[in-house]
């Protein structure tokens, strides 16, 4: 059974959050909680297979904190960060911790729902209003990384593949008949040598090769 959990201090978003969870998962276990360590005292044994963090802007436990405290001790969960307003200075950050779906509370039931489905199935997902701003974050970089994309090995190319179709490392690992931590050293050094943050600068890089050759 999926155990999902909601860490929030407005049960109202709680109440809509279930509403559209339950209409995907349908026997899944919801859980709830204030923060992190309410759910920890209150669900000492609980495995959430995805935890839905929505955070208000006057926060007690730093974000990174709390997102990384949930990986550690569930490597496997997945994370999506819902908050009041969209905060572009951090996404990079979030996502790096962690994070794997990012949303504001701004965003339709419709994009919510979207962003759910792509999560649950191991991919990434950041609101629309935020895709433009990652993009234009990595613009002085796009030129180097589109240019080192053909200095990349068989090998990298195929793990390029897979992570711009939103796989995870353990999946291209089990796919490949390979380590994850061998999986993670090759990302590592594709993201180093195209001068790269993340797998948005990566597809962006790839479009521009695939433009050159078009031409």
């Amino acid at each position: 059974m999926t155990t999902i959990v909601l860490i929030g201090k407005h049960p109202i978003v709680h109440i809509g959050l279930r509403y559209i969870l339950k209409d995907r998962f349908t026997e899944a276990l919801i859980l709830e909680a204030g923060n992190i360590v309410t759910f920890r005292h209150s669900y000492p044994g609980a495995r959430p297979d995805l935890v839905i963090l929505s955070i208000c802007k006057d926060q007690a436990l730093p974000l990174l904190s709390i997102v990384a405290k949930i990986k550690k001790r569930e490597p496997a969960c997945h994370i999506i960060l819902f908050e009041e307003e969209p905060d572009p200075e951090n996404v990079h950050s979030y996502l790096k911790t962690g994070v794997e779906g990012y949303l504001s509370k701004q965003n339709s039931v419709a994009e919510l729902r979207e962003c759910i489905d792509e999560v649950s199935e191991g991919r990434y997902y950041v609101c629309k209003e935020l895709r433009e701003t990652l993009w234009n974050d990595g613009m002085d970089k796009k030129h180097a990384a589109g240019t080192e994309v053909l200095s990349l090995t068989s090998k990298e190319h195929e793990i390029v593949k897979y992570l711009c179709q939103g796989m995870k490392t353990s999946w291209i690992a089990q796919k490949l008949g390979k380590k994850s931590s061998t999986i993670s050293t090759y990302k590592f050094r594709i993201f180093q040598k195209l001068a790269i943050d993340n797998v948005l600068q990566l597809r962006d890089a790839i479009e521009r090769v695939e433009v050159r050759k078009k031409k």
